[in-house]
């Protein structure tokens, strides 16, 4: 539709099963393409041609990333790769590569935080550099910038993607899980994200999480069995809804739950807590001796967590030492994991919120 006028420039009806929303938006993404010959409008009028191959294969890049399993993220870094060797001139295609050294970095271990995260903030300048008032790519740079224990630089950044494209439901999403303690502003920016566009179903992941850190367990099932209609296959909602059943109080469910998680290392960690839960002490010892040999060293925030769980409380704080130490992205989020609880009104708490140099604002519990 032309704004101007409110004429059509093109009309096509696409009769397809809802249950495919994802390839259905990039079905029409592929023609809308075609029919414009990939002619994006930059600055003053002037085009920038992106080839269409590029365009094609940045769409199956995409398709993969929303995925989100450690083989679909390797498989789209492989094409958006090779789109960018065909143009490397595309915005968007740098800036979704560094989406996809973030999160595989920090959901899926597939490169160590100093180079996956490098790697991001090469790829997010890269898609600056081409489109500077991009908000998108400020957002996924303030996101980096978090995890890489840059907190100064991150708030700057998401805020000047919120001045760019201030009703963007992605960016608002990003910035509620950038919240640094204040569950309850996580769980208003996501609301808002998803009334802005009920369609980027991340959010409904992670507004789950937020209710499920907040305890508020109905609401966060919810927020999850939303999520899981269109994301039935994706990595980690099962681990997290076996955390539900398990706060919840049915713990033979949860082990259930667990057993249909496909990821390795929240396979291993769920179990962890709810075999502990379930009294069976010496199979909970042997998978903790597993975990501890398997994932100690690159995850020392995860095991300060199991520590605490296990109410071993000076051993949890040893842990979290080591994750300060090695500024352990993980750390930022596991300070508001429940299992912390009962270790914020020692003061060796505050002494490690204190020295970590968050922003003044922060929301992290304290007694």
């Amino acid at each position: 539709v032309n704004t101007s006028d409110g004429t059509n420039e093109w009309i096509r009806t696409f009769d397809r099963n809802l249950d495919g929303i994802f390839q259905i938006q990039d079905e029409i993404a592929t023609q809308v393409s075609k029919e414009l010959k990939i002619s994006l409008l930059g600055e003053e009028g002037d085009e920038e041609t992106v080839d269409t191959e590029a365009y094609n294969l940045y769409l199956q890049s995409k398709h993969l990333f929303r995925q989100n399993t450690k083989q679909a993220l390797i498989e789209a870094e492989k094409k958006l790769k090779e789109s960018i060797s065909i143009d490397s001139g595309y915005a968007q295609s740098w800036q979704l590569l560094a989406r996809i050294y973030d999160t595989g970095t920090y959901n899926f271990s597939i490169r160590e935080p100093k180079e996956g995260f490098g790697l991001g903030l090469e790829a997010i300048q890269k898609s600056l550099n081409l489109d500077p008032d991009y908000g998108l790519s400020y957002a996924v740079l303030a996101s980096i910038q978090e995890n890489n224990w840059s907190f100064a630089e991150s708030a700057k950044n998401i805020e000047r993607a919120f001045d760019l494209s201030p009703n963007d439901a992605v960016i608002i999403g990003t910035s509620a899980i950038m919240t640094y303690g204040d569950l309850n502003k996580t769980i208003e920016l996501l609301n808002k994200a998803i009334d802005l566009d009920p369609l980027v179903y991340g959010n409904y992941f992670n507004l789950g999480h937020a209710y499920y850190r907040l305890n508020r367990l109905d609401e966060a099932e919810q927020a999850f069995n939303t999520f899981a209609i269109y994301y039935p296959n994706w990595q980690i909602f099962h681990y997290m809804m076996a955390k539900i059943r398990l706060a919840q109080g049915r713990g033979e469910e949860a082990l259930a739950e667990i057993e249909k998680e496909t990821h390795e290392f929240f396979n291993l960690y769920g179990r962890n807590f709810i075999l502990y839960d379930l009294g069976r002490k010496e199979e909970a010892d042997q998978l903790f001796e597993e975990f501890l040999e398997k994932y100690g060293e690159p995850e020392p925030a995860n095991v300060a967590d199991l520590y605490a769980f296990r109410g071993d409380y000076d051993k949890s704080f040893e842990w979290l030492e080591k994750a300060f130490l090695q500024r352990d992205p993980v750390l930022i989020e596991a300070l508001t994991y429940p299992s912390f609880k009962p270790m914020v009104s020692d003061k060796r708490w505050k002494d490690l919120l204190d020295k970590m140099g968050l922003p003044e604002n922060q929301k992290y519990q304290v007694e």
